[in-house]
């Protein structure tokens, strides 16, 4: 004789077998990368931990609505978006929408040294910080700003008061010094940590495996990697550079923790 219960779990099996689950809803994440903080290094970690793609637009993302656009259609097509560029106002959308937005930080001397690169390849020719031949009078001007008015650690800086008033269950800021490994200089140990961070923020759950697989493949192979060491900053800093760096910046330095390298010895 069949019992009720057993009746029961049968008509449960049926119905389960006959409704058809909605599919998973697609993961929402924009990357806010300042330049040369490591733009292609974090979209290719964002890629493999989730098998995102990336859609860089570095130059411009536009005004509120294309921007939303751009990051609808991004998730749309199983994607996200990078750019060097977001506003406040569409971040606090994206952020209302259920987008994971991720800020890439880097000691902003070893920013400044890596732009000065970008600049010495011919690059960004329009600016006339640029055009400055002598190395370390250029250097000083992308400190300094005193004559042309602009620094490059400002753009760090500056974009990250666009993201200040997001909570920490929609913002995650990343620095690049924890993610680069012993390849770039830094720790493993706190590269695999980071990574486990990065996937409890994104809701992922990833073997331990798929980690230490990601943690060894991130390192350099992007179309604009140079060196990403940590540090190149002392080999071109002089002493004036550590003592104008310091006087502009050191409120900076301290509220980001870069500041145990910051003083001449």
């Amino acid at each position: 004789m069949i019992t009720k219960p057993f009746t029961l779990l049968c008509s449960i099996l049926f119905l389960l077998k006959c409704v058809t689950l909605p599919a998973s809803l697609p993961q929402k994440i924009v990357i806010f990368a300042p330049p040369k903080t490591g733009t292609h290094l974090f979209g290719k970690l964002v890629t493999k931990m989730t098998n995102l793609k990336g859609h860089y637009h570095l130059c411009e993302v536009g005004k509120v609505k294309k921007a939303l656009k751009l990051a609808k259609n991004a998730t749309q097509a199983k994607g996200f978006v990078i750019a060097h560029n977001w506003n406040k106002k569409t971040l606090t959308k994206l952020a209302k929408q259920g987008y994971k937005v991720l800020f890439t930080m880097r000691d902003p001397r070893d920013q400044t040294i890596s732009m000065q690169d970008w600049f010495r390849e011919g690059q960004w020719g329009w600016m006339s910080t640029s055009k400055i031949a002598d190395l370390n009078e250029q250097l000083e001007e992308m400190i300094t700003g005193d004559r042309f008015g602009w620094t490059s650690a400002s753009m760090i800086f500056n974009r990250y008061q666009e993201i200040e008033s997001l909570t920490p269950k929609h913002c995650y800021v990343i620095k690049y010094e924890q993610l680069v490994g012993p390849k770039g200089g830094g720790s493993r140990e706190v590269q695999i940590e980071e990574i486990n961070n990065l996937a409890k923020f994104l809701n992922l759950q990833l073997p331990q495996e798929k980690i230490q697989e990601i943690a060894d493949t991130l390192f350099g192979g992007t179309g604009t990697f140079r060196k990403g060491q940590i540090g190149r900053w002392k080999e071109r800093f002089n002493d004036r550079h550590i003592e104008l760096f310091n006087k502009k910046f050191q409120n900076q330095l301290e509220q980001f923790g870069y500041t145990n390298n910051c003083l001449q010895n």
